[in-house]
């Protein structure tokens, strides 16, 4: 039935929302998730072909969906070739994936050969190279040192864009300075400023370097604690850090590392830790953070404009990175996107395997980063989008229905008539008025002669003649749905006329109430995501202030919801809500579909703090992180020292 509110005319598209069938939909959706996957897989060679292609067909270059050859056609292809089937759509998401498992396994490989082929034949035969513009910054190496003084001043630093201190720095080389002495300070706190007893030796730029390089070409051991795996954090980095600076002893001495190291070395420390415990990140992010300890590290102590400067290449990346995996890589609502999770690994294990010191790789790595997430904020925007029309055409449905079922009612209110004719204008005939209120509006012709047909058959009386009654009962009632034969026979039998069976036998008015009643109502689907709430809930005084405000809130409103009794938060989107109903969808960042609510249970749960807007923030995740260890060091630097706990070796 969904089918026949699809018919609107495409001149009226604009004025008018479609009632997308859940199915249609999640084929639809399945379809596009394998060929985004495919194009992600194959990006670049990708772009190559949508410009040889061009040169082909002597057009500007396609996008993506446009390649005759690219994913979006092979599965347009697929959908046709696999709809005389008509297998079930559970089995069809499934010879869909199953698709993509076999022939779609290595899209990059067969678009690579393709561009061999045109290359060969003579089509745009240089490589091509897509560049995408870089945001400004200046990268300023600190000079590296064969030997090392610990009593030298420290590096100075540029004077930070913003500066996230709470007061101006008006000496630059003053800030890394002011970092490292509130950090001193909170070793000093922490009793933990203790150098190594007996002999030792300072631990040269270079030889950290070299230390830190050792450890970020070896694989990262798992890590167990009372028999559960746990993520490597930056204290245990610092233990195997000082075991691989031994290597550098001559005669048995224990590394010391200088006081700026230690102070570089927790300050990184810190702004990690305070990553893996914020509340928006999940094993996954923690699991990221870990393996890019090292190079962040590396980069920490080569140059201190990493602690200053927001746009720092280093620092860029490591907010898109955990940026990324915090908001994108949300399992809450299923699996992780493989795809996503194959391109994060591919980039963290880039990073680990190539960075020697060169910073021009973070700024490579965050630029493919960067198109890898306008693929994905296009496909969100795609999802979204179907999903938000899907939900304005059931509610539709559900105004056109309301006005559809009062008119009847109002009719039927002091009329006496029969059982059969009752359960029809009750039930089909409302499908049928709410059906021309859905194609032609309230005030059409349409819905007027429909009515009209209502107004007779409440008049009709036996021994009349009703073959023109007949005949509108049957053209309604195929409108929406019934097959000519069985249309027939229940126009007949309202009206009280015989009605013979497909064996010759008298079919009964029983027979035909019971196939009214049985018969789906228009648009009715099973719902997957069904609400767990009534709509008539009763609302505190409170609870109804704050519904009132969430009326009033724009589409796209982001809200964090509690999922857990630790305090951990999912953050979920508010596309959509019916004035009417009251009904709220909400996506994830990647488009897809949650839980509905409805305004009244989103004002209680507000009230009771199990769901809140979402703050929006001017920094990123990184910047808040370091403003947070800022905030720290502070307030640790006006407390009073912890009495020492004796001299212990840094190992």
């Amino acid at each position: 039935h969904a089918s026949s509110l699809t018919s609107v005319s495409h001149a009226d598209r604009s004025s008018h929302l479609e009632l997308i069938h859940e199915q249609a939909l999640e084929l639809d959706l399945a379809l596009r998730d394998i060929a985004n996957r495919a194009e992600v897989q194959a990006a670049e060679p990708l772009f190559e072909l949508a410009h040889r292609m061009a040169v082909l067909a002597n057009v500007p270059a396609f996008e993506t969906q446009q390649i005759p050859i690219g994913p979006h056609a092979i599965t347009r292809c697929l959908q046709e070739a696999l709809a005389p089937l008509e297998l079930p759509t559970k089995h069809r998401v499934m010879a869909y994936r199953t698709f993509e498992k076999y022939a779609l396994c290595d899209s990059r490989a067969f678009y690579e050969k393709i561009n061999q082929i045109l290359i060969h034949l003579g089509i745009l035969p240089h490589q091509l190279a897509y560049r995408t513009q870089r945001r400004p910054g200046v990268f300023k190496p600190v000079a590296k040192a064969s030997e090392v003084n610990p009593d030298t001043t420290r590096p100075p630093a540029i004077e930070p864009e913003t500066s996230l201190s709470s007061k101006p720095v008006s000496d630059p080389s003053l800030w890394f300075n002011t970092l490292c002495e509130l950090s001193g300070q909170r070793r000093n706190r922490l009793g933990g400023d203790n150098a190594p007893i007996g002999r030792s030796f300072w631990v040269a730029p270079g030889q950290i370097q070299a230390a830190l390089a050792a450890l970020q070409g070896k694989p990262v051991q798992p890590l167990r604690q009372q028999g559960k795996p746990i993520l490597r954090d930056m204290r245990h980095l610092r233990q195997d850090l000082l075991a691989q600076l031994r290597s550098f002893s001559h005669h048995g001495e224990a590394p010391r590392l200088t006081p700026v190291q230690r102070d570089t070395i927790d300050l990184v420390s810190m702004l990690f830790d305070y990553l893996g415990n914020d509340t928006h990140t999940g094993d996954v992010t923690r699991s990221l953070l870990s393996k890019l300890q090292i190079p962040l590290l590396r980069v920490a102590l080569l140059d201190s404009d990493f602690f200053s400067k927001r746009d720092h290449p280093a620092r860029r990346f490591l907010n898109a990175a955990t940026e990324t995996t915090a908001y994108w890589m949300d399992s809450t609502d299923g699996a992780i996107d493989p795809s996503l999770a194959q391109k994060m690994s591919h980039i963290t294990d880039q990073l680990l395997h190539d960075f020697n010191g060169d910073i021009n790789l973070f700024t490579k790595l965050f630029d493919d980063l960067q198109r890898y997430l306008q693929i994905l904020a296009r496909r969100a925007k795609t999802a979204e989008k179907r999903y938000v029309e899907a939900a304005q055409g059931k509610d539709r449905l559900v105004r056109a229905r309301t006005q559809a079922s009062q008119a009847i009612q109002e009719r039927l209110a002091n009329t006496r008539i029969a059982n059969l004719p009752r359960t029809l204008l009750e039930q089909t005939w409302t499908d049928v008025l709410t059906l021309a209120i859905l194609r032609h509006g309230q005030s059409s012709e349409a819905y007027r002669q429909h009515l009209q047909t209502a107004d007779n058959l409440l008049q009709h009386q036996q021994g009349e003649p009703s073959e023109t009654l007949c005949a509108e009962l049957q053209r309604g009632l195929i409108q929406v749905g019934m097959t000519h034969n069985d249309a027939e026979q229940v126009a007949r039998k309202v009206l009280d006329k015989p009605v013979t069976g497909c064996r010759g036998g008298p079919i009964s008015q029983t027979e035909i109430a019971m196939r009214l009643k049985q018969r789906p109502w228009l648009g009715e689907t099973h719902d997957p995501h069904p609400q767990t709430e009534p709509d008539g809930i009763s609302l505190t005084p409170e609870e109804q202030s704050m519904l009132e405000r969430l009326k009033n809130l724009p589409f796209g409103s982001w809200f964090e919801f509690q999922c857990n009794q630790q305090g951990g938060v999912v953050r979920r989107k508010l596309a959509w809500f019916s004035s009417i109903t009251g009904r709220c969808l909400f996506v994830n960042q990647r488009g897809q579909r949650t839980v509905e609510y409805t305004l009244p249970r989103l004002a209680r749960d507000g009230v009771r703090k199990q769901a809140r807007i979402a703050k929006k923030y001017d920094e990123s995740l990184v910047d808040r992180a370091w403003k947070a260890v800022i905030t720290s060091l502070r307030k640790l630097g006006s407390q009073p020292a912890a009495p020492s706990r004796g001299a212990h070796h840094e190992s």
